[in-house]
């Protein structure tokens, strides 16, 4: 909205009528006509400038709203995080959450369905004492989440045998041997980050892509990097704390369209998951 044009004239006519060689512009905005109108001109720039404001307002709120998650999937993502702070105990909680929040053909890295994300929480409870903290987060494109986590664990007698099983071998033993007992008992704190797609029409994940920093802290420890790629060389799993799909195909073979009790769980039921117990 622009300042009345017509009250401007107006102002600058009686500004010509009424000053004086002597006058100047306060004696003129003495004249109560001039000062109404010179009021009604600021009114109407006043106006005009709230009116910028509100409008700049509007999008600074809409920009604030863009990069805040959907209340749902942030509640998923903080709800699933908070279930799996100790790593997967598959509780009926745990386990139905995370068939609830995941679309049946959810793609997990390289492998699909609720079954390949539980699998990935079986094979991390070889390590010991599992903590995984969320830090924080970055929405991207509407429809997506990253949540940026840190996983600390443990390296035990259990680790090195179900993971880093050739550092347990009789070939080259004696370096082997030496890698083994640096490694074991060694406490590692991962950075890393998981990107949740979110469906808005169904309100569930379809696909969620995770990868921590294990080089990091593994070089930390070791100071070569010879040793480092000693130590990943045959393990089971990938300096970005993927799991080989070996272990997908051949430990647990699970597909999507299982039954209701996948292989995993029944393994589970049966007792031999107790296993899980002697991770330390």
């Amino acid at each position: 909205m622009r300042a009345n044009s017509v009250a401007i004239s107006r102002f600058l006519e009686l500004g010509k009528k009424k000053q004086t060689p002597r006058g100047g512009p306060k004696r003129y905005l003495e004249q109560p006509e001039a000062l109404a109108v010179f009021l009604d001109i600021t009114i109407h720039f006043l106006r005009e400038e709230f009116e910028t404001l509100q409008q700049r307002r509007q999008h600074l709120r809409s920009l604030a709203h863009q990069s805040q998650p959907s209340h749902d999937v942030w509640r998923t993502v903080t709800e699933y995080f908070r279930l799996i702070r100790h790593g997967l105990h598959f509780t009926s909680n745990q386990v139905e959450y995370i068939r609830g929040m995941t679309a049946p053909n959810v793609v997990f890295n390289a492998e699909y369905g609720p079954e390949a994300i539980m699998q990935h929480w079986f094979f991390v409870k070889w390590f010991g004492d599992v903590h995984v903290e969320l830090k924080g987060w970055e929405m991207v494109d509407g429809e997506s989440i990253i949540a940026v986590t840190t996983t600390s664990v443990t390296i035990t007698q259990h680790t090195l045998r179900s993971v880093f099983p050739h550092l347990r071998t009789t070939d080259n033993s004696d370096r082997n041997r030496r890698l083994a007992e640096q490694l074991l008992n060694q406490r590692l704190a991962m950075r890393g980050s998981t990107c949740f797609d979110w469906d808005g029409a169904t309100g569930l994940v379809t696909r969620m892509t995770t990868q921590s920093d294990m080089l990091a802290p593994m070089l930390q420890l070791l100071g070569s990097m010879k040793d480092v790629s000693l130590v990943f060389e045959q393990a089971l799993i990938s300096p970005e704390f993927q799991w080989k799909r070996m272990l997908y195909q051949s430990v647990f073979p699970l597909r999507p369209s299982s039954a209701k009790y996948s292989p995993l769980l029944s393994f589970i039921k049966e007792g031999a998951g107790s296993e899980l117990g002697h991770s330390s």
